[in-house]
């Protein structure tokens, strides 16, 4: 496989993630607050980001596995779906109880764009600081592999 074939294959996942995750926002959320914990808490967090990767890795491993469900049933039992599945949870958790405890306040239209950006790269920094040591330390990835990933969603998702 060349690599402009890879680069669509990736692009191709990608878009598919992104076409499973928006349909599916929300549901793990409605799950934790008809458990009883609010929006905006760890809890909350944690699973929302749960389900979202639950069914990204299905959607992702039905199309791999050419619809075959028990392949995908094993695919996702697998070591290695388990802690990509528990590092999506724990990085949103623990991303959520840092940010209620910094208090830096989301982007909105009162502020300026100035201090959204601020606010967003200080958001997106402190998340990427914990999806580096969580990939590193869950998920079994390269360290400097995952500071260069984290890096780069930090800065798409700050300038938009």
């Amino acid at each position: 496989m060349t690599r402009e074939q890879l680069a669509l294959e990736i692009a191709a996942l990608d878009s598919n993630a992104i076409d499973i995750a928006t349909p599916t926002s929300g549901v793990g959320g409605s799950i934790a607050s008809g458990l009883g914990f609010a929006q905006g808490t760890i809890v909350s967090a944690a699973m929302e980001a749960g389900f979202t990767s639950l069914a990204t890795q299905t959607s992702i491993s039905l199309i791999n596995n050419q619809g075959d469900i028990g392949a995908t049933l094993k695919e996702l039992g697998s070591e290695e779906s388990i802690r990509t599945l528990v590092g999506a949870m724990l990085t949103a958790g623990l991303t959520q109880g840092v940010l209620n405890k910094v208090n830096i306040p989301a982007t909105s239209i009162e502020l300026g764009a100035s201090q959204n950006f601020a606010n967003a790269a200080q958001r997106n920094l402190l998340r990427a600081a914990i999806k580096v040591g969580v990939q590193s330390t869950v998920e079994g990835r390269a360290l400097d592999d995952s500071l260069v990933s984290a890096l780069r969603l930090a800065a798409a998702d700050t300038l938009g």
